[in-house]
This record gives structure tokens, C-alpha cells and sequence, in this order.
């Protein structure tokens, strides 16, 4: 049997988006922006999105949108946490639902 394990689906979409926004720094840095133009009570730094990748190996369920749409919805919140979002189209603005190219989980 092979030792090897299948790398889950939000994890993979997780560091697209930080390949994406040009590492963990600036991932945290637009969703920091996303948090503070919506006034929600949320903190993001480069060292939570450092837990998500290496402890946590998720996003947390209230970032999953905002991950999506920090990186122009080049991943989907169903990329992210398709546990929460589990159709293509679940928090994509109406404008952006059923375009192509979004990256591969």
C-alpha cells in the first residue's frame, strides 16, 4: 500500500490563494483589508495564515469567502471549505458565478 497521502482539496486551494496573493504576508494583508471594510471583528496576520497551513490545515469557516474573494475568486469558497460551501456557485457574487478558470483544488 502506498504510504502517500491525497493533499485535502481546501488545503491545496489555501496555498493557491497564498501563490496567488504573493505569499502569506500578503494574503493576511487582504483579508486584514476585507475584515476592516466590512467591520467585522476579525484579525488576520501572516502568522494565522501560517497556522492555517501547518496546524490547522484549514481555513476557518468565517474566513472561507473572504480567502475567495482576496484573491478574485481564482479559487472559490467551495475550493476553501467545500464543507461549508458546497456548490460552485455558494458565495460568489452573482456577476462571477459560472466563469471559468478558477484553480484547481
Amino acid at each position: 500500500m502506498d504510504s502517500t497521502s491525497v493533499e485535502d482539496p481546501g488545503l491545496a486551494a489555501l496555498k493557491r490563494a497564498v501563490e496567488i496573493a504573493g505569499g502569506q504576508a500578503a494574503l493576511a494583508k487582504r483579508l486584514q483589508e476585507i475584515a476592516d471594510r466590512l467591520s467585522l471583528p476579525l484579525k488576520c496576520t501572516p502568522g494565522h495564515i501560517w497556522a492555517w497551513l501547518n496546524r490547522d490545515k484549514k481555513v476557518p469557516g468565517e474566513w472561507a469567502r473572504h480567502v475567495a474573494e482576496a484573491v478574485d475568486f481564482q479559487v472559490l469558497p467551495m475550493d476553501v471549505r467545500g464543507d461549508l460551501y458546497p456548490n460552485r456557485d455558494d458565495g460568489v457574487p452573482p456577476a462571477m458565478r459560472g466563469r471559468e478558470g478558477r484553480a484547481a483544488a
